[in-house]
């Protein structure tokens, strides 16, 4: 551990000439800030205690690289890619890499975070292939570029963290076979959108699912750290695995593709350990320990200092619709949660004792509606890639992290010998520079709160990026970079943006002054207060070509007349709960059962509750034999499971999640009327929600709906399972017309009723006392 407090080698600089790399040496002296000035964060002199970077990756920055994103572009997948001059050349980060090192150095940070690109160092090789020594590194001149920029970035005075996989797999392993590709576009188009997969695998392409890809990628780590270790001074072998393996293998919206539409399919490619994201994070999982040791045994035979080994891993402080005073039901609720413990806690489980540090992505908030993001315009600031700003968020997702892992024995990183955490990314797209210079700010005065008030061992930030570039299925929209790059230049010309001259002020005092953020949240609301706008480039889920005008709202009232102010506030943090932290542990159960079983509950009991269509309900039939079969003939499921199993043939998953739900600390539920039936979820608004919404005028099949059950420990025989769906408008009509006649008519005359008292409100309208009728039951 003290090895890895040590300095910047003495020899930074050695080998430069050998390289044949001239460099231009200035020293850098920025602006010193009176000591008598307040300081909201102050982060002290120490370096080795906490110390500031920047960060790139290959496939944003290198030019001459025929990648997996490059084909993804081509064939028309990547939005603001061909309306954008000489898109293909990125950055020139590989012909002129001296452009941004410079510029990184310029800022005065102590590390710059670069990645190597695998399909650039193996281009040729094949997932199937038996023996993983044939993919060891081909192009042996690519290896020797990167060791001369990495020794660029140390003689420019800055230690380097190399990130060895960063959401790009080599083209040989990306694209499925002519075959492969035709049976997946059959079964996963809109043609048959219900269609369950089961353990037959995802809607893409193998890649990180293959059993071959752990080894193949240790085959490449292994010439790389022989090659490269002396230079590098923390390793990142995974960036965001979670978000890669979910967006490649069970959305379709990275390449491969194609885009996946059925809900039923992303669910389970995301939830069955047999196959889709889960599997893909398994093998990264074997991959990761396996290069752990090898980094440690090179290190030991070689003579090297130790240098901490981690992963970048991805969190956003997640929300409920129903938190902004929108009634969604539980299933918003659950659904939050189920992204906690899929997308958070998961990976680093698995990983958690072969970590020496843990890099945390923070980039800002999701509020999630039926198993989306929401986009809520008038009541959240949003950057230019569509992510919720909110700075104390950063703190909600360390505070909450650090609870969990700081006691336990396992977890490495917080250990004696741990390196602690490192915010590994974090940034705002915003090409007008108005929001950044605040977006900075508030996020170090957080981060500073988590470091000295509640203890989280952060030992280093690294925003992104140095220069807008590529950025992925969002193409050169976003403008993440402390430096514009102007495209019609024939040289990329950088411009340097004033919140580079900010960052730049900040790690050179090491510290954020009052003054500093009063200046910056005025221009906030100044451009608030006169309309001012700002780009977006995503709407949810849904990117764009060209940036929309959305307006700047801190400083303003949002529609319930709260005032939107996203910096950061003490008061407003919040600690997870004991339930959620249950939950993470029923999660692993639910795991192990569907790997002993092959029964998927997970997907079928959150396809159950998203209420996706009732030929679910001929799986949930079908898997309920299975159970009933298991316990016919007296196979050991442990009592834990059983404990688990809910009523009426839903399995333990929509059970546990309802209970989940239950523990954290949400207000709880108004109470329901006894009498009649309740109407269906889109006609009525639960008390003290915003605005009764008026009835259609005519009848709609009602979804499925799930229903609460009894704490977990009590338990009784099972009944037959029946279907638990209202009756369609469609088999109403067909079976009793004049129950539907009845029907329609009470609710035309509930609707007639509701218009006249008040005419119908939009979501943004003052509450409505309208409660219309529930039509009576057939």
């Amino acid at each position: 551990a003290q090895a890895w407090q040590k300095a910047l080698d003495t020899d930074a600089e050695w080998g430069m000439a050998e390289a044949g790399i001239r460099l231009e040496h200035h020293t850098l002296e920025p602006r010193n800030l009176s000591s008598s000035e307040a300081a909201v964060a102050d982060f002290g002199d120490d370096p080795d205690s906490f110390w500031w970077g920047i960060a790139t990756a290959p496939a944003h920055q290198e030019d001459g690289l025929d990648d997996a994103w490059l084909r993804f572009a081509r064939e028309g997948n990547v939005r603001a890619w061909t309306n954008v001059p000489r898109a293909e050349e990125r950055l020139r980060a590989w012909s002129e890499p001296e452009t941004d090192i410079r510029l990184a150095a310029g800022l005065g940070v102590q590390v710059y975070r670069m990645g190597v690109d695998w399909g650039r160092l193996v281009p040729h090789c094949r997932l199937d292939e038996p023996d993983a020594r044939k993919c060891r590194i081909q192009n042996v001149a690519a290896l020797e570029r990167y060791e001369r920029i990495l020794r660029m970035a140390r003689g420019y005075g800055m230690k380097v963290m190399l990130t060895l996989f960063h959401h790009s797999f080599p083209l040989w392993g990306t694209w499925p076979s002519a075959d492969v590709l035709a049976a997946a576009n059959d079964r996963f188009t809109a043609r048959d959108p219900h269609w369950h997969p089961r353990s037959s695998g995802s809607g893409t392409g193998a890649m990180w699912q293959h059993p071959n890809a752990a080894s193949l990628f240790v085959a490449f780590g292994v010439d790389v750290v022989e090659r490269l270790g002396h230079l590098v001074d923390f390793w990142v072998i995974f960036n965001e695995p979670v978000i890669y393996t979910s967006l490649s293998h069970c959305m379709g919206m990275w390449p491969p593709g194609p885009p996946i539409t059925s809900m039923a399919v992303k669910v389970n490619c995301l939830t069955n350990p047999e196959t889709g994201s889960l599997k893909a994070q398994l093998n990264m999982v074997a991959a990761h320990r396996r290069l752990y040791g090898l980094i440690r045994a090179t290190e030991s035979r070689r003579g090297w200092r130790m240098a901490p080994v981690g992963v970048a891993h991805l969190l956003m402080d997640t929300r409920p619709y129903s938190n902004y005073g929108e009634q969604s039901g539980k299933l918003d609720e659950a659904t939050e949660l189920f992204l906690k413990l899929f997308a958070r806690y998961l990976f680093i489980d698995m990983l958690r004792d072969v970590l020496d540090f843990c890099g945390i992505n923070y980039y800002g908030e999701e509020v999630i509606q039926n198993f989306e993001p929401a986009t809520l315009p008038h009541e959240v600031e949003y950057s230019g890639n569509g992510r919720g700003i909110s700075a104390t968020g950063m703190v909600n997702v360390l505070a909450q992290f650090h609870s969990r892992y700081q006691d336990d024995d396992q977890a490495r990183f917080v250990g004696p010998s741990g390196y602690g955490y490192v915010i590994t990314e974090n940034g705002i797209a915003d090409g007008s520079d108005l929001l950044r210079p605040a977006y900075i700010i508030e996020h170090l005065a957080a981060l500073h709160h988590a470091r000295s008030v509640l203890g989280v061992p952060v030992r280093g930030y690294i925003h992104w990026t140095v220069t807008d570039n590529w950025e992925w299925a969002d193409g050169y929209c976003p403008k993440f970079g402390l430096v514009a790059v102007d495209r019609d230049s024939p040289s990329l010309k950088r411009h340097p943006r004033g919140s580079y001259d900010l960052y730049r002020t900040i790690v050179g005092s090491r510290r954020v002054t009052a003054s500093q953020r009063a200046a910056a949240w005025r221009t906030i609301t100044d451009q608030s207060s006169t309309n001012g706008t700002h780009d977006v480039c995503r709407i949810g889920m849904s990117t764009l070509d060209r940036p929309l005008q959305m307006r700047i709202l801190g400083g303003t009232p949002d529609p319930y007349g709260v005032v939107i102010d996203w910096r950061f506030n003490a008061t407003r943090v919040t600690l997870e709960s004991a339930g959620a932290r249950r939950a993470s542990t029923l999660l692993a159960a639910a795991m192990a059962f569907s790997k002993t079983t092959g029964i998927d509950p997970v997907a079928h009991g959150l396809a159950r509750m998203a209420t996706l269509s009732t030929a679910w309900e001929g799986f949930v039939l079908e898997q309920q034999a299975r159970i009933d079969a298991m316990e016919a003939q007296q196979l050991q499921v442990s009592e834990y499971t059983q404990r688990l199993s809910g009523e009426n043939g839903t399995h333990f998953m929509l059970d546990a999640m309802a209970h989940w739900v239950g523990l954290l600390d949400y207000p709880p539920a108004p109470p329901q009327p006894p009498a009649p039936p309740q109407p269906p979820a889109w006609l009525s608004r639960a008390p003290g929600r915003r605005g009764a919404a008026c009835p259609p005028p005519g009848p709609r099949p009602p979804p499925l709906r799930p229903t609460l059950r009894r704490p977990f420990g009590r338990r009784r025989p099972r009944p037959t399972l029946h279907a638990r769906a209202e009756p369609s408008s469609a088999w109403v009509a067909a079976s009793h017309p004049p129950a539907a006649a009845a029907a329609t008519a009470s609710r035309a005359a509930a609707g007639a009723a509701c218009r006249a008292a008040r005419p119908c409100r939009s979501l943004a309208s003052p509450p409505s006392p309208c409660r219309p009728a529930s039509p009576p039951s057939p």
